[in-house]
């Protein structure tokens, strides 16, 4: 999500709540970050308990970018064109072909 925000965002849970407290300034922050963990939480049960196989990451953008867009009616108007912006990158991103980086 640094990407898509444009800033260097760090991973830790504290960072991942932090912005909860101010939410009409965080609305986007906050509502990417709870579709990431929704759609993470949704895909670690359909891999466990319903035997699904891994094929790669455009799986979770993709349910992340269907959470963010059902949830858009959430948003307020004022911060609606930075959604858009999100839903947008992740577009692109979920239609990439996937690459294997030599490891």
């Amino acid at each position: 999500m640094n990407t898509f925000y444009r800033k260097n965002l760090d991973t830790s849970l504290h960072c991942l709540t932090s912005p909860w407290k101010d939410n009409q300034r965080f609305e986007v922050i906050n509502m990417s970050n709870a579709a990431i963990l929704w759609s993470t939480w949704k895909l670690r049960n359909d891999l466990f308990f319903r035997s699904k196989s891994w094929s790669s990451m455009q799986v979770l953008r993709r349910m992340v970018l269907k959470h963010l867009r059902s949830w858009k009616v959430l948003c307020s108007s004022a911060n609606r064109p930075a959604l858009e912006h999100i839903l947008q990158q992740l577009e692109g991103k979920s239609t990439e072909i996937s690459r294997l980086l030599p490891g």
